[in-house]
């Protein structure tokens, strides 16, 4: 068993099927948690990653770029963009930013040496972060840190220093009274027996918007005995009714108070496991950031009837063959959407068929999304197809009982 598997145990990530309500596994005691950081090897140090300083964002783009998730294979990786993570590590002023530096001295032993030796003083090797909000589980509702990006230089995967960026960004956020987590993992999805016990396992579903790129990336396979007009005919998005695609249009300013209630009144509606959005929160989540992020509304009689938004992400294309032809895929992530409760004017399909036109409009190639929430309904009257890829959803010091089912998670990380 590798040192990160013997480290799981150790924490407060149990989970009982028979708890009739969620609840803390562990209790905190906030003046008990240590004020000073967590002791590292002597070869890196921590160090906040001031989301507030541009040339700190700068560094942590280049550094997710290069080693971030990518596949199995090595041909592809997420390439988050600077705005796209100003927009999401800017959310709330009280987020956790952590990064772990390369130390070079004199001093060190001559294993680490050897280890740092390829490496300069004080680059980035590793980086974990944090964003608070008020979750509800079934009916429990407390404030949880969203935890996203974990990621470690891939020359010192081996040197078991994930489980110190956990435990520094633990130690952190019990310093603020947030005691729990919720979290996605890829590594647990492919486990038999997962180290870490999910709270649902999902798979992502993607409609193609461009499938002859989308081909010729190899992220998907045209039938060899399908023409190329055939395959773009076949992918073809589903006709929507003119008078209703008249209604959308993007969010503005004075819509985010509506849309905030709406769709925290979906989520209360529609999901046992779920985030609320305070309206501070809500205007800086939800607003239209080019190539980040796209709102939208559904208005008809000046009455606003559902709300939508979906995030871009672009995938690095590494193969040299691909890279001739495309350096990326652009990828739009169904984000958080709802309707409004006793209308018949539009439902969650012919809403989230509108944002794939508004999709295609913006040069996205895929639209994705997991199975989870009302996708679950959608995916396949939209003709999405089930991918490759496969993400569990975990909490930390949070036990959510009674087993859940994926149309009940209504949680979205990025």
């Amino acid at each position: 068993m590798s040192d990160e598997h013997k480290f799981w145990p150790t924490q407060p990530v149990k989970h009982d099927p028979t708890a009739e309500k969620p609840h803390q596994i562990i209790d905190i005691e906030k003046e008990n948690v240590p004020k000073k950081s967590l002791p590292t090897p002597a070869y890196v140090k921590f160090d906040v990653i001031d989301q507030y300083q541009s040339a700190k964002l700068e560094e942590l783009t280049e550094f997710l770029a290069n080693h971030y998730v990518g596949d199995a294979k090595g041909r592809c990786r997420f390439g988050y963009s600077k705005e796209f993570l100003t927009w999401w590590l800017q959310s709330q002023s009280n987020n956790i930013s952590v990064g772990l530096r390369i130390v070079k001295s004199d001093q060190l032993i001559d294993e680490h040496q050897k280890l740092v030796e390829q490496f300069s003083d004080g680059e980035l090797v590793g980086y974990i972060s944090s964003v608070p909000m008020n979750y509800t589980f079934k009916d429990l509702t407390k404030p949880a840190q969203s935890v996203d990006f974990l990621c470690i230089h891939h020359e010192l995967r081996l040197q078991n220093l994930a489980p110190l960026l956990i435990q520094e960004i633990t130690r952190r956020s019990y310093k603020q009274g947030i005691f729990s987590a919720v979290f996605t993992a890829a590594f647990t999805a492919k486990q038999d027996k997962p180290t870490i016990p999910p709270m649902l396992l999902t798979t992502y579903y993607h409609r193609l918007l461009d499938p002859v790129k989308l081909s010729q990336c190899e992220f998907c396979r045209k039938p060899q005995a399908m023409s190329e007009r055939d395959y773009v005919q076949h992918y073809k998005l589903p006709y929507v009714n003119s008078d209703k695609a008249k209604c959308v249009r993007k969010m503005t300013k004075q819509d985010q108070e509506k849309c905030c209630q709406l769709l925290n009144d979906f989520q209360t509606r529609n999901y046992k496991i779920q985030q609320h959005y305070t309206p501070d929160l809500f205007k800086k989540m939800f607003r239209n950031i080019d190539n980040v992020i796209q709102c939208y509304v559904y208005e008809k009689n000046g009455e606003i009837l559902g709300f939508a938004s979906f995030y871009i992400v672009d995938t690095q294309m590494l193969a040299p063959e691909i890279v001739k032809l495309h350096k990326y895929i652009r990828n739009g992530y169904f984000y958080q959407y709802g309707v409004k409760e006793g209308q018949n004017e539009i439902d969650e399909l012919t809403l989230m068929t509108l944002m794939t036109h508004e999709m295609k409009k913006q040069k996205v190639d895929v639209a994705t999304c997991l199975n989870i929430g009302k996708n679950v309904e959608i995916i396949q009257k939209l003709q999405m197809d089930g991918g490759d890829g496969k993400l569990s959803y975990h909490t930390f010091n949070l036990d959510w009982g009674t087993e859940i089912k994926n149309e009940d998670l209504g949680i979205v990380l990025v």
